[in-house]
């Protein structure tokens, strides 16, 4: 646009664009609809050249994606100072020692028919001796950018294999994929060849990918989640409910459990509609022949709530908060020396 009126009538223009691009397409066979982010910059007051305009639109339009996807976002001071941090990151996590600045904490999965932690979340931490800690938000999307997430991928893998063949044989190990691992041969095999030189047997390991993740690459997604089903190997869709699934898709992924997003249970106590969705998400599960997994649970009122209505599968700091190794197996120990007392 030549000189458009304020910030907003630009942001205005790209938002009527979006508008009209999701208006649907009647085809003969179906209708069609396609979605549409924008990321809006203004010259000169955001950029000084063609190149910079392009990167700092590319960069709104990166951040519209990640954050509000089909919005429009203006790029701001905010994200010029956001801009030169991921920098920063991007050029340390390529120096970066991945086995000695990035450790593992583990998460609790609770099972309350059983009374018992059933299994772990390995979670990513990188403490940078430059950066200081940097947020798996922020580490995560740029190791994705980079090139580098692979890399990242295997050596926090590795060592939670060898932290998980300590606990239990009845003790699950669930690790996060990014659509990047799952898409990338080079990574999943990789993957599998660390699985198989441990001796841990798959049938202890989850691993998961977010609802979002697979919907954007769901052929290639479908492929392999089956090719990890058929070894054994539990996948479950997590921050389940925010994505674009539906049903059609989702009865073609063999996966093992749906970990529903903690936004369905920030009202809980209070909603009867949150209430109904959550009954109505473990119904889908189950009719998946999947497990049902409640995540951020937070208060004793929230699990009362969710244990009434049939749930006995969660995650959350109620259950327990990530910890490290040591305290993981701590944990385990103990809950079976009570339950051997008892």
């Amino acid at each position: 646009m030549h000189n458009p009126a304020s910030d907003e009538a630009a942001v205005d223009a790209a938002a009527r664009l979006i508008a009209d691009v999701k208006q649907p397409l009647d085809l003969p066979e179906l209708t069609v609809r396609v979605g549409g982010s924008s990321g809006v910059t203004i010259f000169p007051d955001h950029c000084r050249s063609a190149e910079e305009a392009f990167e700092h639109a590319d960069y709104a339009l990166y951040h519209a994606k990640l954050t509000r996807r089909g919005a429009v976002i203006l790029f701001t001071q905010a994200l010029a100072t956001e801009i030169a941090y991921r920098s920063l990151v991007e050029q340390e996590i390529k120096r970066a020692d991945l086995d000695r600045e990035f450790h593992l904490a583990f998460q609790p999965l609770w099972c309350e028919s059983g009374r018992r932690t059933y299994g772990f979340e390995v979670l990513a931490r990188w403490d940078s001796p430059v950066l200081g800690p940097v947020r798996p938000d922020v580490f995560i999307p740029v190791a994705e950018r980079c090139g580098m997430i692979g890399a990242l991928t295997l050596s926090i893998f590795s060592r939670a294999l060898k932290a998980a063949s300590a606990w239990p044989d009845d003790v699950l190990l669930s690790f996060n994929l990014s659509i990047k691992d799952i898409e990338a041969p080079q990574i999943l095999e990789g993957l599998l060849e660390i699985l198989a030189r441990s001796g841990f047997d798959p049938h202890r390991l989850v691993f998961e990918l977010t609802e979002t993740a697979v919907m954007q690459k769901l052929q290639i997604a479908a492929g392999n989640i089956r090719r990890l089903r058929d070894l054994g190997i539990g996948v479950a869709l997590d921050d389940f409910g925010v994505g674009q699934s539906n049903l059609g898709q989702i009865h073609r992924l063999p996966v093992s459990a749906l970990k529903i997003d903690r936004s369905f249970i920030a009202d809980i106590c209070e909603s009867t509609v949150s209430c109904n969705i959550i009954r109505t998400l473990n119904d889908l599960a189950r009719n998946l022949d999947c497990a049902c997994i409640i995540e951020g649970v937070e208060t004793q009122e929230q699990a009362a709530v969710l244990k009434a209505l049939g749930l006995t599968l969660f995650q959350g700091y109620f259950f327990g908060r990530p910890m490290s190794e040591a305290a993981a197996l701590d944990r385990l120990q103990s809950e079976y020396a009570s339950s051997h007392a008892a």
